[in-house]
């Protein structure tokens, strides 16, 4: 009977698990972050549905997971059920034999009501769009829709690439362009050194921490063309569109000025902020606009596969929002280009010297202890909706994949559930950098706003080649 019981008490353990603070925190009546991964192929869909859900139904046990909440304590679990795998799939029907771009706008649309639709409460945080028509980019396209609450960027890329192959040869590994890791200070040898860089992190944590406390309890961004500063965003339809630009461009300008590819993105979107200001009517000078940039505090660089990453323990949500104060000018057709980089660059060198990360999660913590996800929640939602604009960044494969058999054109993503008017959610793939931008539908000129972020770039660029 004692032996019956043990093994009752090991199923229970095995199918019940809590979620974690970030992971709950995400998860409330406040705010419900979600990830829209999209999967542009080379070829109209080829293989069954199940075929396809099965596949993304082994990434991770989390997958077959719906959240509990215990009355008593508000606690939230994971809990194993049994999976249909056809509720997850979802495929919209329109009229064949129209334009490629009839199907832009199509595809533009539906995904702006995937975006804004609600998870299931009684099935687990994940969903499949499959839309088999063609459009300008590709000729069948996937979307996989997912909580937050599931993992993080890296999590979550790192399950899909676990499954995926080289298209060019399957036997050889997959490689990643190289990325510099967020650095907390540098070991020196020298004494001196050590005690400025010390003191160094010191100040530079301390102003951090006012600020961050500061700008979540009583400041907020100015509205301006970019930040509508509508309490009921949230609910409000979005639009997605995108910049895609060669990583071989992008790289000539960081090696003309000695910065990375996240200082030379960062400094674009800038400038292209404020092409875009300025030509809706708006001046940046005195005005305050925060960008908050997601980054990957993890201290491996390369992707794990799902096993390695349950072992280290580094599956889940390990990611920190960082704020930018963006630079303000007062004529931006004046204003020269590269000095949004170097701002850019100088920003991050900052942030390098900080211990904020480090101290926030430890303070979120232990408020999720005395007051709950509920509270935590209301925290990242008040930083976040106070901010004009979010940025995430993933790093994808240099080389061209397949998965399930089906080669991959081109991956993308973007963020749903964030109180912003624009979100930027940034994926390098196969040689190229695509920067989707999601933005409130009715407040934002869509086409505007990209065409200011392709000629921030071309700007960009000419100005670092003309230099020696």
């Amino acid at each position: 009977m004692a032996s019956n019981h043990s093994t009752q008490a090991a199923v229970e353990e095995d199918y019940i698990a809590p979620l974690s603070p970030f992971a709950a925190s995400t998860h409330t009546s406040k705010l419900s972050i979600g990830i829209l991964c999209l999967f542009e192929l080379d070829n109209p869909l080829e293989f069954s549905l199940p075929q396809l859900g099965q596949l993304f139904l082994s990434l991770n046990s989390r997958f077959s997971c719906i959240t509990v909440k215990d009355e008593i304590t508000g606690a939230q679990y994971w809990r194993k059920v049994a999976v249909a795998v056809e509720d997850h799939i979802k495929v919209p029907s329109f009229d064949d034999g129209l334009p490629p771009d009839s199907y832009d706008h199509y595809l533009q649309e539906y995904l702006a009501e995937v975006a804004i639709e609600p998870f299931p409460e009684s099935k687990p945080l994940w969903e499949l769009h499959i839309f088999n028509y063609p459009t300008t980019h590709a000729a069948a396209s996937v979307a996989l829709k997912l909580h937050h609450a599931l993992g993080d960027g890296y999590s979550l890329m790192g399950a899909l690439l676990s499954c995926a192959k080289r298209a060019d040869d399957p036997s050889l590994p997959l490689t990643y362009p190289s990325s510099a890791k967020l650095s907390f200070g540098e070991d020196q040898s020298n004494v001196f050194w050590k005690m400025w860089d010390t003191a160094q992190k010191i100040w530079r944590t301390t102003s951090d921490l006012g600020w961050r406390l500061l700008h979540v309890t009583r400041r907020e961004d100015d509205c301006s063309a970019i930040r509508s500063g509508n309490p009921g965003i949230i609910s409000v339809p979005v639009t997605s569109n995108r910049v895609v630009i060669s990583l071989d461009r992008i790289r000539e300008v960081k090696n003309k000025v000695g910065s990375t590819v996240n200082d030379v993105v960062t400094g674009m979107i800038f400038f292209g902020i404020h092409l875009y200001n300025h030509r809706m009517g708006y001046t940046s000078k005195g005005k305050r606009m925060t960008l908050l940039m997601a980054l990957n505090t993890r201290t491996m660089r390369g992707y794990q596969s799902v096993k390695d990453m349950i072992e280290a323990k580094s599956w889940g949500n390990y990611s920190t929002l960082v704020q930018i104060l963006m630079p303000s000018c007062t004529d931006v057709e004046k204003e020269d280009p590269m000095n949004f980089i170097f701002e850019a660059k100088k920003t991050m060198s900052k942030k390098k010297k900080s211990l904020l990360p480090f101290i926030m999660s430890r303070l979120l913590k232990l408020l999720w202890n005395l007051k709950g996800p509920e509270v935590v929640s209301l925290y990242y939602k008040e930083f976040v909706n106070n901010s004009s604009m979010v940025m995430s960044n993933i790093i994808g494969p240099k080389e061209k994949i397949k998965l399930a058999e089906q080669e991959l054109k081109n991956i993308c993503f973007f963020l749903t559930g964030l109180p912003n008017s624009v979100v930027a959610s940034v994926m390098s793939y196969n040689g190229q950098l695509t920067i989707v931008v999601t933005i409130e539908k009715g407040f934002i000129a869509p086409k505007l706003f990209i065409s200011c972020m392709s000629e921030a770039f071309e700007c960009i660029y000419d100005l670092a080649n003309r230099t020696d």
